[in-house]
Parts: structure tokens; sequence; C-alpha cells
């Protein structure tokens, strides 16, 4: 784990902005395994096209996982219609019971908010796994503030579940999708309902391409202002320092932090904070273009 690197590009000066790069070891080292539950729509607002191209999503996504993995699966309208109790291991016999769970035909309402708090109570492992919440939906929702509520709540916890949103076709709900996903680290996608064109399968190759190898959960950027102002990362702002979480780290992953800190005349530091209290200071380059980048 010693292997993660950091490096900040500030534009100095006063109240500088800083753009920071972690990289992930360049040696292999074993993944983490995932704890993904997934939601997919079987409401009415759901037509044909729709609930094919949602479905289909849902068995690619679950044709990725691996032996190590767990996962559960919900289909949501007014009722909520679960796989299992709590999240299963992805032997081969699970896998074949939740396609053929998937092919039951569902109508009504879209309450999405009932079958996210249903998600976020199931139990989460002790051991170290990467906890995901996978919601696949056109977003017609009814619940919008039962929604927020949950999501803040969740965002919270120190065994959060990232969130991520996949829209099929034009979402009316886009500020609630990049909501939910902001404020917990996930990723929203919009798609359209053709099949056929690798537009559903190249989505969710882009979403466990992400997951399929994290070697780090839990890592946070340190930097010695209180005061900084950063979008779609949470952090914390203690006496004469912030801590900014860091999305797992992962295999061929980077990860990028752009923020402006509010400083005064000490020089500013970074460094990585790792699950174990291992701190690795950064290195900084000065570079004043990255100003111009803050709100682009």
């Amino acid at each position: 784990m010693d292997k993660i690197s950091c490096q900040v590009f500030s534009s100095g000066g006063d109240d500088p902005c800083l753009l920071a790069l972690v990289t992930p070891p360049i040696e292999q080292i074993p993944r983490i395994p995932l704890d993904v539950i997934v939601l997919v729509n079987h409401s009415g607002s759901m037509n044909g096209g729709e609930k094919v191209a949602a479905d289909q999503a849902v068995e690619l996504f679950l044709s990725r996982l691996s032996p190590d993995d767990r996962f559960n699966l919900c289909l949501f309208e007014s009722d909520q219609y679960w796989f299992a109790e709590n999240p299963v291991p992805t032997q081969l016999k699970n896998w074949n019971d939740a396609i053929e769970f998937l092919k039951y035909d569902r109508s009504g309402g879209t309450q999405l908010g009932v079958a996210i708090e249903q998600a976020l109570f199931q139990d989460r492992s002790p051991c170290p796994v990467s906890r995901y919440l996978l919601i696949i939906t056109d977003a017609q929702v009814s619940d919008f503030r039962r929604i927020i509520s949950l999501i803040d709540e969740e965002s919270e916890r120190s065994d959060n579940r990232r969130c991520s949103v996949i829209c099929i076709d034009s979402s009316p709900n886009a500020l609630l999708v990049r909501r939910i996903a902001d404020k917990t680290g996930g990723v929203c996608l919009y798609l359209t309902n053709t099949l056929g064109d690798g537009n559903i399968a190249d989505a969710i190759g882009d979403i466990l391409s992400s997951w399929e190898h994290i070697v780090a959960e839990g890592v946070s950027l340190s930097i010695n202002s209180s005061k900084i102002i950063t979008r779609g990362r949470s952090y914390s702002s203690q006496e004469g320092f912030s801590l900014i979480e860091i999305p797992p780290v992962g295999v061929s992953r980077s990860s990028w932090i752009m923020l402006k800190a509010f400083h005064g005349s000490d020089p500013l530091t970074c460094s990585l904070h790792l699950p174990d209290g291992t701190e690795i200071p950064s290195e900084t380059y000065e570079s004043p273009v990255i100003r111009s980048l803050i709100g682009a």
C-alpha cells in the first residue's frame, strides 16, 4: 500500500488553487471484494425499450462479478421485490437464479426511496469490502425528499455504499441523480434504450473497470487549510487542516481532486492518509495555469 503516490500542482499566490493526482501502486496487490446491491426500475414509466435495456444492463453487470464478490437485486415500482434478504455470494446458482428473477414482470409507480432505504439497511460485511449501490432507472421518481434524506445520511457513514445511477433515456430529475452520485462518491450515466449499439455494454464496462480491482479504501488527502472549496468530494475540516475523501484506489485508475484553499502566509502542504494511519507526503509543483481550471 506504500506505493500509492500523490502529486499536487499549485497555482501559488494567495488563496491558491490545487490539482491533486492520486495514482495507484504499479505492483499487483490483492483486490478488495465487491459488495454490490442493484436496484432496477420495473415501474409503469419504463416503456418496453427502457425496461429491456435496464434488464440487459443488469445481466451484463452480474456477468462481470467475480466469485469472491457478493450481490443482491431488487425490482422496484410501487412495491419492492428482493432476490435475497441480504447480499449473497456470486456463485453460478445464485447468478442463474438472479437472471430468472429479473424476468418477473411488474408494473406500478416509482417508489425509489423505499428501495434505497431497504438496500441501505441490509447487512454490511465486517470484512474489508468495497460497497456499492447501483440504481438503473428513468429517474421519474415521486419521493424526492425521502431519497435526499437517505443519501445524506448514508454519506456520513464510515462504511457507506457509494451510489451510482444509470439513467435510461433523458431524466426529468438530473439534479437528483447528480446529488446521489456526488454525495456518496458514485457516478451517474445517461444512456439511450437502443439495443445493439454498445451503449449499455460500454457503460457497464466503464463502471466495472473502476470497481474490478480495488486495492485501497478509506484513503484521504490532508491539506493544512481549514477553509477549502471543492466539488463532488466529501471532506471534513478541523482547526488548521482539511481531509478530503479519495475514491477507492484501483489498479490502472488515478483520481483527480481539484480545490481552492483560503490560506494564510504559511506554505500549503498536502499528504495522503492511508487507513492504517500511514502518511505519505505529496510532491508539489508550481503551475499558475491551474487557477484558470477552477470552475471550468
